[in-house]
C-alpha cells in the first residue's frame, strides 16, 4: 500500500481571521505533521542563521549531539537509530 500526503502551505496574509489560520495550522499538524508557512515576515537573515545553526548541530560528532539530548522533556537532539 502506498501512502502519500502533500505538505500544506499556509499563508498568514491570505486570511486575516486568526481563528481560521489556527484551525489550518492544527489540521496540518494533526494530519500531516508539517506545513509550509508563508507571509510570516521573518527576515531572510534570521532564516539563514537558523539553517546554519542546524547544519552545525548535525555536523557534530554523535557523542556531542547525545549530550544535548533531554529524554525527559524530548528536547534537544534525538537520535533515530
Amino acid at each position: 500500500t502506498q501512502f502519500s500526503l502533500s505538505i500544506p502551505t499556509i499563508n498568514l496574509l491570505d486570511d486575516p481571521n486568526e481563528s481560521r489560520v489556527a484551525m489550518q495550522l492544527r489540521e496540518a499538524c494533526e494530519t500531516v505533521g508539517f506545513f509550509y508557512l508563508e507571509g510570516h515576515s521573518i527576515p531572510q537573515n534570521v532564516l539563514d542563521n537558523v539553517m546554519n545553526a542546524s547544519k552545525e548541530l548535525f555536523a557534530l560528532p554523535m557523542e556531542e549531539k547525545r549530550q544535548l539530548s533531554d529524554p525527559v522533556t524530548s528536547r534537544g537532539y534525538t537520535a533515530f537509530e
